[in-house]
């Protein structure tokens, strides 16, 4: 959230911030980085390895394999469920006392436990005059207006021809997705962790080592 936030007349959709990071490597002048992504931006720096591969020599996704999709059919229903989720009146964002309040109903909506709740907490919220908020655009809970269909995200996937390194939480968000969408990259390495969606915060030694020895190698 400490980022700008779109404009009013924008929204948010995972190809533009694939836009977004190309750029900021053109501005910067930056090749052949090494990306580590979660959840939704494992899939932003899956898109970005596969468009423009002299950007990515290596890509680390953390609970992230693959990509959100749908099927053809559900095309019209999806883009009617997106536009209507972006026409409804914004929501007020919740206020709290403290940060501990913040954290604590972080947590209920969560894999971890109160101490990584805390670390979000008081990185993510920000004083008003209501009370702590959130500092992240309540926009980014819309609807996606479209979604890429199983053949589309399994051609972006054999696009990326750099090395991977596929960390997989065992009680995580992607385990039955994750067979298939690992035999689509050319070269992948795959490492299953304890915990949940949020492994690297609950695991983080473990999330750690195997990121080392993948950059070591």
């Amino acid at each position: 959230g400490h980022s700008s936030h779109r404009g009013a007349d924008a929204h948010y959709y995972f190809f533009d911030w694939v836009q977004d990071l190309v750029a900021l490597c053109r501005q910067q002048h930056w090749q052949q980085l090494t990306i580590v992504g979660h959840s939704m931006g494992g899939m932003v720096a899956t898109a970005l390895a596969a468009a423009f591969p002299e950007l990515v020599e290596r890509l680390v996704l953390i609970d992230s394999l693959g990509f959100i999709t749908d099927v053809p059919s559900n095309t019209a229903k999806q883009l009617r469920d997106g536009i209507s989720s972006r026409l409804k009146p914004v929501s007020r964002k919740p206020c709290y006392s403290s940060v501990a309040e913040a954290a604590a109903a972080r947590q209920r909506q969560s894999d971890f436990g109160i101490s990584e709740a805390l670390l979000l907490a008081q990185r993510g919220t920000v004083q008003t005059d209501s009370g702590l908020t959130w500092r992240a655009d309540m926009r980014l809970r819309h609807s996606s207006v479209y979604r890429l269909s199983p053949a589309q995200a399994e051609t972006l996937m054999r696009a990326v021809q750099c090395p991977v390194l596929a960390v997989i939480a065992e009680d995580g968000m992607i385990t039955e997705r994750a067979s298939h969408a690992a035999g689509c990259f050319a070269n992948l390495r795959r490492v299953n962790v304890k915990g949940g969606h949020h492994c690297h915060m609950t695991q983080p030694e473990a999330v750690a080592l195997a990121i080392h020895h993948f950059l070591q190698a």
